[in-house]
């Protein structure tokens, strides 16, 4: 058994940097990443959806954001003792797109992240490891919600406070798929579609769900 998480949150707040994603994301981003990952997992899982958005799906637990101002870095609410049960655990952002099994991604032992996913260039220094995926071993680290509850500095991100502590899944599993100069500091050249790829995380600062449908025909063979 093992689980799968994401987050999905509406900002009533007026934030410039999170406002263009109520527009974005809603609850079929969430439906899709549970479809893909059905179709790419031989494990048992428990799915669950870190959300301030009422809705209704039997395959798919809701967990409520504690925060009032939600944000990208209440994810790190899931590290919360108890918050979801004790297996190997792999988090997901919503603008992924699974294209291969998944299982190896939760045979770690170690806090888990992607490799210099990155917008901003002077994150080398500060934060190299990104946490559109993430995995861990809750029991092992519910420490991590505290560190961040208590945190005086707010906002601490994920990046910041899990790079330091974690270790990195391979670039030849995990892809980038390049969309700005920015992205290329980090990556030699544009993604081209590998199928030993097992996701594709989308560094895009468009990510509405008409760039997903007409981007790439090889997106559409795998985002549904």
């Amino acid at each position: 058994m093992v689980n799968i998480c994401c987050l999905l949150f509406k900002n009533d707040w007026t934030n410039p940097k999170y406002q263009n994603l109520d527009s974005v994301y809603d609850f079929s981003w969430v439906e899709k990443l549970y479809a893909m990952c059905e179709r790419n997992i031989t494990y048992e899982f428990t799915f669950y959806c870190l959300t301030n958005i009422h809705f209704k799906h039997d395959s798919i637990i809701n967990i409520p954001i504690l925060n009032n101002k939600p944000s990208t870095y209440d994810k790190l609410q899931l590290f919360q003792k108890n918050a979801i049960k004790d297996h190997p655990t792999v988090y997901f952002d919503l603008d992924v797109v699974i294209t291969n099994n998944i299982d190896q991604l939760f045979d770690i032992q170690e806090l888990t992240m992607v490799s210099k996913f990155c917008r901003n260039p002077f994150a080398k220094e500060t934060a190299p490891n990104n946490g559109s995926i993430i995995g861990w071993i809750p029991n092992k680290y519910y420490w991590i919600y505290d560190i961040w509850k208590n945190a005086t500095n707010l906002p601490i991100t994920e990046d910041q406070l899990l790079t330091p502590l974690s270790t990195t899944y391979s670039q030849e599993i995990i892809s980038s798929y390049t969309g700005n100069e920015v992205d290329l500091l980090w990556w030699d050249k544009p993604y081209t579609f590998n199928k030993k790829h097992i996701v594709i995380c989308f560094n895009k600062h468009s990510k509405k769900q008409d760039y997903y449908q007409n981007e790439s025909l090889w997106i559409k063979d795998y985002w549904y």
